[in-house]
C-alpha cells in the first residue's frame, strides 16, 4: 500500500520533475490525445511494481470497497464513451489499480473541475501550463469489468499527479480522499438511465 512505502528524500525532487516532464508530453507535444488506448500501455505495471518499490516509489496496488460508485450497465466502449461525454480524459500517470476482488482495471480516468474537451481545445502552452501549476486536483476514476460483462466503478479524489507543486503530496496519498471521490463520480453519473449506484460487482456476478 502507499503508507507503507518508505519517504526516500530523492523523491521529494523527483516527483515534481517527473509532473513536470510528463505534464509536457500529455499536454504540450500532446501525447495524451495522440494515443488511443492507454489501457495496452498500463497493463504492464503490475509487472515493475516490485522494482519501483525497491526504489522507493510504485506501480500498482490495491484499492478497497470504500472507494466502490456503483455499476453500469455498459459494455467497456459505451462507458468509455460516456466517461469522455462527462469531461474525463485517460489518466495514465497513475498506479495500475486491482480491486478488492482481484480484479484488474480496465481503464483509468480523470477529470480536473474543468470538461476535457475544454483541456484539448486549449492552445498546447496554455493548455500544458495549465495541467503543471493551475489545475491541482483530480476525480479519478477506475473502471472494472465484471463477470456480467458490466462495468465496475470506482474513485477517489486527490491532488493531481501532475501539477509540479502537488506531485510529492500526489505519490504520498495526502488528501486522498474516497469519499468525496465516491459521492462525486455519484453524481455526474446520477442521471445515467445505466448506472446503479452502490451495486457490487458480486451482485452482477450473481
Amino acid at each position: 500500500m502507499i503508507d507503507t512505502l518508505p519517504i526516500n528524500s530523492w523523491f521529494e525532487v523527483a516527483a515534481p520533475l517527473v509532473a513536470l516532464v510528463v505534464a509536457y508530453a500529455l499536454f504540450y507535444e500532446g501525447i495524451l490525445f495522440k494515443l488511443t488506448d492507454w489501457h495496452v500501455f498500463r497493463k504492464m505495471l503490475p509487472f515493475l511494481d516490485a522494482e519501483a518499490r525497491e526504489a522507493g516509489f510504485y506501480t500498482s496496488y490495491t484499492i478497497t470497497p470504500r472507494e466502490h460508485v456503483g455499476m453500469l450497465a455498459l459494455d467497456r466502449t459505451a462507458a468509455l464513451e460516456l466517461f469522455e461525454e462527462l469531461g474525463f480524459m485517460d489518466a495514465p500517470l497513475a498506479a495500475h489499480k486491482t480491486d478488492w476482488q482481484g480484479r484488474r482495471e480496465i481503464a483509468s480516468l480523470g477529470h480536473y473541475g474543468m470538461d476535457g474537451a475544454k483541456i484539448h481545445a486549449m492552445p498546447k502552452l496554455k493548455r500544458f501550463l495549465y495541467m503543471a501549476f493551475i489545475l491541482q486536483r483530480q476525480l479519478h476514476v477506475t473502471l472494472f469489468e465484471a463477470e456480467s460483462g458490466d462495468i465496475i466503478v470506482t474513485a477517489h479524489y486527490e491532488w493531481s499527479p501532475y501539477n509540479v507543486l502537488k506531485a510529492f503530496d500526489h505519490f504520498r496519498g495526502n488528501g486522498y480522499d474516497t469519499e468525496k471521490g465516491v459521492s462525486m463520480a455519484q453524481t455526474k453519473l446520477t442521471e445515467t438511465k445505466q448506472f446503479y449506484p452502490g451495486e457490487t460487482a458480486e451482485a452482477a456476478d450473481a
